[in-house]
């Protein structure tokens, strides 16, 4: 309806919605209870098999949707990324690559979330960089950050203004890792890390 348009070899099954000003191309596939509308363009190979895509967003590559997501603002899914259950990506961010975002998850300012990234549980990331096998779950909130390597946090942990989580560090617990520090192994939990100093010493009391 609206301005909506549906072409090229795309499929629309008849329980999908295309509204507004939103675009359906190329080889996109649209089944379920999936509602595109906004000025939204799903293409490529894109799979939308439920939730919301319904702002200025862009679908595409062999992106999968499913589950009952919401997509908005300018945010943009591509590669062979995956969003599904209740997962919220908004504003300006980026999932692409091999990543998947589940559960409660939500994606928002200009994150960026690739490689074999799993962000789920009631995770929050913000103006953040998720990438390599990082897994992220709990009720964690990433704001400013970045977490690559095989690093894994959870619990209620906040990282926060230029921390940088790699290797094989894990953080758990109510950790807060907060400024500019790189942990790059080690279990970190309960623990507040603000300076280099902070992870030495903690490194070196725990025995790690």
């Amino acid at each position: 309806s609206g301005n909506a348009m549906v072409y090229g070899f795309a499929k629309l099954s008849q329980l999908a919605e295309v509204l507004g000003g939103a675009h359906v191309f190329e080889k996109a596939v649209l089944s379920g209870h999936s509602v595109v509308r906004g000025t939204a363009k799903i293409y490529g190979s894109a799979t939308i098999k439920g939730g919301w895509v319904i702002g200025n967003n862009e679908v595409y590559g062999n992106a999968t949707i499913e589950g009952d997501p919401t997509i908005y603002g300018e945010a943009k899914i591509y590669g062979s990324a995956n969003i599904s259950d209740k997962a919220k990506v908004g504003d300006d961010a980026k999932v692409y690559g091999d990543s998947y975002i589940d559960g409660k998850a939500t994606i928002v300012g200009n994150s960026e979330v690739y490689g074999n990234a799993n962000v789920g549980g009631e995770a929050t990331i913000k103006n953040s960089n998720i990438g390599g096998d990082a897994k992220i779950w709990g009720d964690v909130m990433i704001n400013n950050a970045e977490v690559g390597g095989e690093a894994e946090i959870s619990g209620d942990a906040i990282v926060s203004k230029n921390a940088k989580i790699t290797g094989t560090a894990k953080i758990t617990g109510n950790s807060r890792i907060i400024g500019s520090v790189h942990l790059k192994h080690g279990v970190y939990d309960n623990i507040k890390i603000e300076t280099i100093e902070d992870v030495e010493k903690y490194l070196k009391d725990t025995g790690q």
